[in-house]
């Protein structure tokens, strides 16, 4: 170590997305973090890493389960007495609590969370290391702007609400720390730790979508201009990137920039990739080496295809030690499909029917896209028996009501609202209904737990009996039975009461055209 340190050739290990708390479909994956973190403490001492980078995700969820809080502390506790540790909150962490104590930390231990702490580096394995936090658009759009002062409140623009203006923005406030210390002649090698989705990476079905606006990632050239026009002389030498889960480079920038990727397999779309961390070998003014050291999974995954007798053939020793995602495609389903693939493939965590023929029966009806939904709805309802649908006004709802013989009388309901009590015993009521000047059919307007959804199923799959001219009732289901009528009555929509009940209240209160019926 001392020939190291007196040569200025320091080792830096970056690592991302650890996700402590997660699981499998299901399946805890403690153990394999368990022996992440072992293999890592070993590795750290082994090698003699003068700092560890990790890049945002270090939880699953802002309110982590206490098991993953106990193995991220005895982690921090090992890692921390042999080296110097960095991390920075990813969109999956709680940011206010994973900082809460960041004044209060020993040197060797350096947590980021907040975005005014981007563009000050923390001088740790002989580089100026820059933390980036996970950047929300709409939390530090305003914090981060560098626009002109707008307005009599004195405050700047807020940045476009986009990931690639919020980023923009913070690698700025890192360009101008650089500038300075260029020209002081600071020349020791820059790395940033973004948190974010760069063009051209490979995502896998175990990130969560960071889209704004339909645009979730950021050019890959802004780590070579900083946020500026043109490169500066002696800039990054490496980004260290998280949030995707693959290991991987990405091209279309000068800089190195890698995803170490997540030590555990999150999702069966990762099948094949090979779980690691990056050393990042420095010398005293730049990156001079870069190596990728695999991690040992604990337990793998597998993705299976074929009929039952294929798979519970001779089946391979690795995979069934493996996590493994099954589809079976026999033409009938196996009996006993599931029990008979988990007593050979005991940790097979999905096991799905896909006939590898395609079903011989055609759709009994085609949609298409361009399809008037009147026609379409009018086409629906034939299916279910009602021959006689007909389209009404371009202000009136679609739909009949009464039976065969009372075909055309079409009622738009301008106003309902149904009053009861909830499981709970708390009044529950409000109105349900609110007319539109500007569409064929009234909006349903409400607080949660008034009934809405229930309505709406009740009206849409229920059978529509007539009861005159002008009125109809619809039956709910058993767990709620409104057997509400309706008609033109006194010139506009009116409701009869049934005999529905909601659940802890058999007699609630419809309302209906300024009227109040016992229901």
């Amino acid at each position: 170590m001392g020939a190291l340190c007196h040569t200025g050739i320091m080792l830096i290990l970056h690592t991302s997305d650890w996700h402590l708390g997660r699981t499998l479909h299901g399946a805890s994956l403690g153990d394999s973090a368990d022996a992440f973190i072992e293999w890592l403490i070993a590795l750290v001492r082994e090698r003699g890493v003068d700092a560890v980078l990790i890049s945002g995700d270090v939880f699953d969820r802002a309110v982590p389960p206490v098991d993953a809080l106990a193995r991220m502390r005895r982690a921090l506790r090992e890692l921390t007495e042999i080296t110097t540790v960095i991390l920075t909150s990813g969109n999956h962490d709680g940011a206010a609590r994973l900082g809460l104590f960041a004044g209060l930390l020993t040197p060797s231990l350096h947590v980021v969370t907040d975005p005014e702490a981007i563009g000050t580096p923390i001088q740790a394995g002989g580089a100026l290391v820059y933390p980036m936090p996970y950047l929300e658009p709409d939390l530090v759009r305003q914090s981060l702007s560098d626009l002109p002062v707008q307005g009599e409140a004195d405050l700047p623009a807020p940045l476009p609400r986009s990931h690639q203006a919020v980023l923009a923005a913070a690698l700025r406030r890192v360009r101008a720390d650089l500038e300075a210390r260029r020209e002081g002649g600071d020349e020791r090698p820059a790395i940033a730790m973004p948190h974010a989705f760069v063009t051209g990476a490979q995502a896998s079905d175990s990130e969560r979508d960071i889209q704004v606006g339909g645009v979730p990632s950021v050019s890959a050239d802004l780590f070579d201009t900083l946020g500026g026009e043109e490169p500066l002389a002696h800039g990054l030498d490496y980004v260290a990137a998280g949030h995707l889960h693959r290991p991987q480079d990405i091209s279309g920038a000068s800089v190195p920039i890698r995803y170490a990727g997540s030590p555990i397999a999150y999702s069966f779309s990762e099948t094949g990739a090979t779980k690691s961390i990056t050393l990042v070998t420095t010398d005293d003014t730049s990156v001079t080496d870069i190596e990728v050291v695999p991690i040992p999974t604990l337990r793998g995954i597998a993705v299976l295809e074929g009929t039952m007798d294929e798979l519970l053939a001779d089946p391979d020793e690795a995979t069934t030690a493996s996590y493994v995602s099954i589809t079976v495609t026999d033409d009938a389903r196996p009996e006993r499909m599931v029990p008979r693939i988990r007593e050979v493939y005991p940790h097979a965590l999905v096991v799905v029917h896909r006939p590898s023929q395609a079903s011989s029966l055609a759709p009994a009806m085609a949609v298409r896209a361009s399809r008037d939904p009147r026609e379409v709805t009018e086409e629906f309802l034939r299916g279910r028996g009602r021959a006689d649908a007909k389209r009404t006004g371009a202000r009136t709802c679609p739909g009949r009501v009464g039976g065969a013989s009372r075909k055309g009388h079409a009622v738009k309901i301008r106003w309902l609202r149904i009053q009861g009590h909830r499981p709970l015993r708390r009044r529950a009521h409000g109105r349900l209904f609110r007319p539109s000047r500007t569409r064929a059919c009234s909006s349903w307007t409400g607080r949660r737990a008034q009934g809405k959804s229930t309505l709406i199923d009740a009206i849409t799959f229920a059978p529509v009996r007539g009861r005159g001219p002008h009125e109809g009732r619809v039956e709910g289901p058993p767990a709620f039975q409104p057997h509400l009528g309706f008609g033109s009555v006194g010139g506009g929509p009116g409701v009869r009461g049934g005999d529905g009940h909601l659940p802890g209240d058999p007699h609630p209160r419809v309302h209906a055209g300024g009227q109040e019926v016992a229901a």
